[in-house]
């Protein structure tokens, strides 16, 4: 059963980030492996979450998967794309 609006104290759809490549995104010195520089690079590509008010909750993943390039654009440092 979904989440009611009152109990979920942070709700995340489709959030993207998108480095390089485009006027929202940040200018980076150097990209990913792989990466083409006209292009940049997706750090986050389209999460939805959803975490209820009292809940615990973490974020597991290897290093370079956007763990805390989400966390970021949670507390407002970094700007979706």
């Amino acid at each position: 059963m979904p989440a009611r609006v009152a109990d979920v104290a942070v709700r995340l759809v489709q959030l993207t980030k998108r480095f390089g490549g485009d006027a929202t995104g940040r200018r980076v010195a150097g990209f990913v492996e792989g990466a083409i520089a006209d292009q940049g690079f997706m750090a986050v590509d389209h999460i939805d979450l959803e975490v209820r008010d009292g809940e615990f909750f973490s974020l597991l993943g290897p290093s370079g998967c956007g763990k805390t390039t989400t966390l970021r654009m949670i507390g407002g440092f970094e700007q979706p794309t």
